[in-house]
């Protein structure tokens, strides 16, 4: 019974470590995607992480085709990611800047009672706080944290640490990738919500890509 629900059961430090030395380590799309939205400290932590396991052993590290595809096709979409991000928070708080103006004097004032100072007292500090966030949203926006040069030195890194590391065999065929996911083995629940045929077809396709690979280091 413990060796069929093996998987279930705390790893000794001697198999874990025998499963770092021969485990393959493949990295999904949005993973890589991933790192336009971090930090630039919590992007450098995880290129740090992959390029310690990159050098622990050549194989141990891989990208699959279907991968560098769907990076190659989103890159332009993930590099803008932090600027569409500070534009929208800066055009929901003068959005909110607006309505709660709206919102606050016409409640106040519907009272009869408060004091028309005191609401004009209150509208000022309330603009001049979200002035103060918006322009500090500016700021940030065009420190070296965000900007395209940071950005562009992410894609650097990850071109030097899977220079060497994409697949080589034949890419498997949508035929192929979608019969798997029509007889329901293969990780596809989320692709399938996607439009086109090739979208939906990208899970399946690097869980065969992985399958393949490791017949033939097997």
């Amino acid at each position: 019974m413990k060796k069929s629900l093996e998987y279930f059961f705390a790893t000794h430090p001697s198999r874990a470590e025998e499963a770092w030395d021969t485990a393959m380590l493949s990295v999904d799309t949005n993973v890589l995607l991933g790192m336009f939205r971090l930090t630039n400290d919590t992007a450098n932590k995880l290129m740090q992480t992959l390029e310690e396991c990159a050098s622990l052993k050549e194989k141990n590290l891989f990208l699959t085709k279907q991968v560098l595809i769907e990076f190659k096709s989103n890159i332009r979409m993930a590099m803008k990611y932090a600027h569409d991000q500070f534009k929208k928070s800066e055009e929901f708080l003068e959005n909110s800047k607006n309505k709660l103006k709206s919102d606050i004097y016409g409640h106040l004032k519907s009272s009869g009672i408060i004091p028309e100072k005191t609401i004009k007292r209150l509208k000022k500090s309330m603009n001049k706080e979200i002035d103060l966030v918006i322009s500090e949203l500016k700021e940030s926006q065009k420190s070296s944290e965000y900007n395209l040069e940071s950005r562009l030195k992410i894609v650097e890194r990850l071109q030097e640490i899977f220079s060497d590391k994409v697949l080589t065999h034949e890419i498997p065929s949508q035929e192929d990738a979608q019969k798997l996911i029509k007889d329901g083995h293969a990780p596809s629940g989320k692709d399938s919500q996607k439009p086109s045929s090739i979208s939906q077809a990208g899970d399946a396709i690097i869980w065969l890509e992985l399958i393949e690979h490791a017949k033939i280091l097997s």
